[in-house]
């Protein structure tokens, strides 16, 4: 509970404070972590570095999945749900709270240790981690991807605002606002937001690409498409600012459209149309010299994002099918039986249901008027045989 996290707090202050600041520790104030370089395996680069840090998260999160299906995962959730019912039935609740501590802790130990950075200890703060658990909570802290999530909006802050030093939002230049001020508080701004969602936006942006993962076809299209754009910016056959147009459509604009595109034929659908229109607006994005077409970088990201929704809305248009609306992310959930009676009056329909429900047949449920007046008889006769004895 509360009580807990003031005690994590309490122990981040006293580490900055008493750990952090000791000379031996940090000297000079800052601590470099050398690349990792295991035998001949050396990584001596910013790709290979890249490629250690996408390799190890996916092998950390394929890990704590299967963690999370176990039985000491249900104990988790569990205890998440209610810590008074789990120590009721006999949990030991300390020792499950210990164990996660030393997991997260030993995640925390990992990625520092491949890092290949060097720490400053002004940056190992209290008030400097807050920013990350924010943006934690803002990709969703119940899943691997709203901590993937999270770890992009990271590193996409502080890149933004060096983009965006040189342009402000205003009105004539009267009333303006630094675009890199926004971004210092954005994150308590979409943290804000998510009071109508707590689950974070990586669950939110899932509902899109849940469909993905079900089809075999949309998801190699999804590994040929994105590595052939990645292929063009590494051979610069294509600028950074169009690899950022064409990969930023591919996964927002084309990916989502894939389940649609490969669904069977009882799915109604412009499918040739589509992916006629998708593939040209792909090609027109890697074509355009961005860089130099648009001079300010925040109209030329402007103009991008405004390029995707066009694409996007437009296929959607020609397929005539929106992907949240095909598949089931926005059916309603059935009513719990629980609920019957109680937040309205009790129908037919609702105990039709619940005979269907539970497996009954209505020949079992329903009696004559005859069978009733045998049952009454039948009992009147009983109880007449046993006042004579």
């Amino acid at each position: 509970g509360i009580y807990l996290a003031l005690a994590t707090a309490a122990f981040a202050l006293f580490c900055s404070a008493m750990f952090f600041n000791q000379v031996d520790v940090m000297p000079g104030g800052n601590r470099q972590v050398p690349r990792l370089q295991i035998g001949p395996l050396s990584i001596n680069s910013d790709f290979r570095q890249l490629v250690l840090l996408a390799v190890v998260f996916a092998a950390i999160g394929n890990l704590l999945v299967l963690l999370r299906r176990s039985a000491w995962g249900r104990r988790l959730t569990a205890m998440k749900d209610s810590p008074v019912a789990c120590a009721t039935l006999g949990l030991n609740l300390t020792s499950t709270k210990v164990g996660v501590f030393a997991l997260s802790a030993a995640i925390a130990g990992a990625a520092g240790a491949i890092s290949g950075r060097t720490f400053l200890a002004d940056t190992l703060t209290l008030p400097g981690s807050l920013s990350v658990t924010m943006l934690a909570v803002v990709g969703g802290i119940g899943s691997v991807a709203g901590a993937f999530f999270g770890g992009m909006l990271l590193g996409a802050f502080p890149i933004g605002a060096t983009i965006f030093a040189a342009n402000a939002i205003g009105i004539f230049g009267f009333v303006a606002v630094s675009v890199k001020d926004i971004l210092v508080f954005s994150p308590g701004m979409m943290g804000v937001s998510l009071g109508s969602d707590p689950d974070g936006a990586a669950p939110q942006l899932a509902l899109g690409y849940r469909a993905v993962a079900n089809s075999v076809p949309a998801l190699v299209t999804t590994a040929v498409g994105a590595t052939a754009i990645w292929a063009l910016a590494k051979f610069d056959s294509i600028g950074n600012w169009s690899f950022f147009a064409a990969e930023m459509l591919f996964i927002f604009g084309v990916v989502p459209l894939l389940p649609l595109l490969f669904a069977p034929a009882q799915v109604h659908g412009r499918r040739i149309a589509t992916a006629i229109w998708l593939t040209l607006g792909v090609l027109v994005a890697a074509l355009i010299p961005w860089d130099t077409a648009i001079t300010s970088t925040g109209l030329r990201v402007i103009a991008i994002f405004a390029f995707l929704f066009l694409v996007a809305r437009t296929a959607i248009g020609i397929f005539g099918v929106n992907p949240l609306d095909e598949g089931g992310p926005q059916q309603v959930e059935p009513v719990s039986p629980d609920m019957f009676g109680l937040d309205r009056p009790l129908t037919r329909a609702d105990a039709l249901d619940a005979e269907r429900g539970l497996g009954l047949q209505d020949e079992l449920l329903v009696l004559t008027a005859s069978d009733s007046a045998g049952m009454l008889r039948g009992a009147g006769q009983s109880s007449s045989a046993g006042v004579t004895a």
